[in-house]
């Protein structure tokens, strides 16, 4: 599923580590941030800027798509504990002492 960019904004800033005046003078790293969850990737990982958006991108994909499936087993967990009594069913027949029971 891709991410609609109307949700995204981004922010740049200048990178950190090395890479000399580069760094020093262009504003390469990329913060996106997905404004419905407030959910935001932090991308220095490249000197271009462009392909630092993209990475952001994917990286804020993966980290809503594992969001979101978090929040599936959260739902799945909790539907299990509030289960009560385990039910069989419709069943056949009743175990009573040495013979089976037709209901």
């Amino acid at each position: 599923k891709l991410l609609n960019l109307k949700d995204v904004y981004f922010q740049t800033m200048r990178s950190s580590g090395a890479g000399g005046q580069h760094v020093n003078k262009v504003s390469s790293g990329v913060r996106a941030t997905h404004a419905p969850t407030g959910v935001s990737v932090q991308v220095m990982d490249t000197r271009s800027q462009l392909q630092n958006k993209e990475i952001a991108m994917l990286r804020l994909a993966a980290r809503l798509r594992d969001l979101g499936q978090a929040t599936l087993n959260a739902a799945k967990a909790q539907k299990w504990k509030n289960q009560i009594e385990v039910s069989r069913g419709q069943a056949k027949r009743v175990f009573h002492g040495q013979k089976f029971i037709e209901k």
